[in-house]
């Protein structure tokens, strides 16, 4: 259901119909002129495709008009939630040091240095896949621990990353349970912090001071 809701929203998105169309047309062409037909040369040669092609576009269709505007509204958002901690969330402090938890900042940081959608959904997977090692993923608690990794990296962009992904990723990615699942919890995680209340919880920390 996670990758199903991640490729419907992508679908209407012009952006996105155009593109897939394009790689369709591209693809099709590209196989009947090489005569590839086994699954893991077919694989290769989309990567390939798409590689090349949304280097070209990446400049065109990332960050810009109403992405521009969401990505404000949420890094000003971070930048105010930025000392909320462990206890803030109702977290140990235990699930935020150590390995792991750095390993999920450095994959969430990554992010923005790739131009193709399928290394950006790796890097997502990469940081839930660190953050599970910390919380069980089906724990009630997991989604506030990428919230609070998403805060403590402040990842640029952020808005405009997932929703470059949304739009160009192959959807069999976003269908994958690995991949869609882990893409649909940062994105559960932006939406917890978009809705947390920095003044409400400066206002618990004082409350807390000896």
């Amino acid at each position: 259901a996670a990758g199903e809701q991640a490729a419907v929203d992508a679908s209407v998105h012009p952006d996105a119909l155009a593109a897939r169309a394009f790689f369709a047309r591209l693809e099709a062409e590209a196989l009947a002129a090489w005569g590839v037909s086994e699954p893991d040369e077919v694989a290769a040669l989309r990567e390939g495709l798409e590689r090349y092609v949304m280097g070209l576009l990446y400049p065109k269709v990332f960050g810009g008009g109403v992405d521009a505007v969401e990505d404000k509204v949420l890094q000003a958002q971070l930048a105010t939630l930025s000392f909320v901690n462990a206890e803030h969330v109702g977290l140990a402090d235990s699930c935020v040091e150590g390995e792991h938890w750095e390993g999920a900042l450095r994959a969430l940081l990554r992010m923005g240095g790739f131009r193709v959608p399928a290394d950006k959904i790796d890097c997502v997977v990469d940081a839930v896949e660190h953050l599970g090692m910390l919380v069980d993923k089906c724990d009630g608690k997991f989604v506030r621990l990428v919230a609070l990794a998403v805060l403590k990296a402040q990842p640029p962009q952020i808005h405009s990353q997932l929703e470059f992904v949304a739009r160009f990723v192959h959807p069999n990615q976003l269908w994958a349970p690995r991949s869609g699942g882990a893409f649909t919890l940062l994105r559960a995680a932006l939406q917890y912090v978009a809705h947390l209340d920095p003044i409400g919880l400066s206002q618990w920390s004082r409350e807390r001071e000896p």
